[in-house]
């Protein structure tokens, strides 16, 4: 069994009304996470991160710990922070400064190795 650090940001916050918390876990990885804080909060919970459709985790949401975004499938160790995040509305994302500017007049953002 492992412990970790919760934390919870825009949507997230809503459904669980705390910033942050600590979660006894069976298993490490991110999936058995999201099922247990599901059990806890609800369906919605587990909808704003996984496509109940498809069973495919949404690129809409961000679920990272140590500084690196976690996979469905990904373990994690105990004693990390995991943060459930949502991304921001607007702009466009590029992950290398190589992919160059973005196409169009809207300004471009830039986002160098975040995760």
């Amino acid at each position: 069994m492992i412990e970790v650090k919760v934390s919870y940001h825009g949507p997230f916050l809503d459904i669980t009304r705390k910033r942050e918390e600590r979660v006894r876990l069976e298993r490490s990885r991110a999936r058995d996470l999201i099922e247990q804080l599901a059990g806890c909060y609800g369906g919605r919970f587990r909808d704003l991160l996984i496509d109940p459709h498809t069973g495919e985790e949404k690129r809409s949401t961000l679920l990272v710990a140590g500084g690196r975004r976690l996979e469905l499938d990904t373990e994690f160790q105990g004693g990390e922070e995991v943060s459930f995040l949502t991304s921001i509305a607007g702009g466009a994302f590029r992950t290398k400064p190589e992919d160059g500017p973005l196409p169009g007049p809207s300004a471009s953002l830039l986002i160098e190795e975040l995760f």
